[in-house]
């Protein structure tokens, strides 16, 4: 039953269902990514669509008379969208712009005033380089700052320089891809990620501050490799979810 594949999805037991109950789907198109959100709140359906990384939320509520048939109406839906080339996928990220960094916010914080303030761009720049040279960056993107793209995948100039100067400074979820974006939500976040452990103990282990780790090739050379790492660990968890919860 679809049902039963949604009620796994988002919960541990089928007493936990009687409430709430959420169903993601999306279909992956050249430059952009549909989504649908299907959600049985007591007798009503409620259904959310859009586009992943875009404003602009078409939403509809339908009172379907029951519990019972709210989720037999969820269940219809569901099967229509899967026919027409939808998957089961991950709860799509909010849409609104999601600030990551801003060397600012360092610059104002506790970086050490003997340094060049272009020492404030270096940790979030090399990330930044790994995500360009990986094309997890929008569509948008790419277009606008092509050349400079190009330049930073030829290693002409480098991320930090890409960072500070076409983007003055400022990380955000608008830069992103959406896989790239859920990439950095769970790893790049300075609260909940490990980004920032992995660079102090490979780049800045034996410096004053992270902040005196120097922009050069050789030292992204060595936090791409970690970054790969994590990476290619995300992706295998992200596929066995989207197996388990979709097959």
């Amino acid at each position: 039953m679809l049902w039963l594949r949604l009620t796994i999805c988002y919960t541990n037991t089928l007493s936990d269902i009687r409430i709430m109950k959420k169903l993601y789907l999306i279909k992956e198109n050249k430059k952009t990514t549909d989504y649908v959100e299907l959600q049985v709140e007591d007798k009503f359906l409620h259904i959310h669509s859009g586009k992943v990384g875009k404003a602009g939320v078409s939403k509809m509520t339908k009172n379907c008379g029951s519990l019972d048939k709210a989720i037999v109406e969820a269940e219809n839906h569901a099967a229509t969208y899967l026919n027409k080339g939808y998957r089961y996928g991950e709860e799509v990220q909010p849409i609104e712009t999601i600030v990551f960094d801003k060397a600012k916010w360092h610059l104002d914080g506790d970086f050490p005033y003997e340094l060049n303030e272009r020492q404030a761009y270096v940790h979030t720049g090399l990330y930044l380089n790994w995500i360009i040279e990986n094309n997890l960056t929008n569509e948008l993107l790419s277009e606008e700052f092509s050349e400079e793209v190009e330049k930073v995948k030829r290693r002409e100039i480098t991320g930090s320089s890409f960072y500070s100067d076409y983007l003055d400074g400022v990380f955000t979820s608008e830069e992103l891809s959406s896989i790239g974006m859920n990439f950095t939500l769970d790893y790049f976040d300075f609260e909940k990620g490990s980004y920032l452990q992995d660079y102090e103990k490979t780049l800045a282990n034996e410096l004053p501050t992270l902040y005196h780790v120097e922009d050069k090739w050789s030292n992204y050379e060595l936090i791409s490799k970690i970054i790969d790492s994590r990476y290619s660990e995300w992706s295998k968890k992200r596929k066995n979810n989207i197996t388990q919860h979709g097959s």
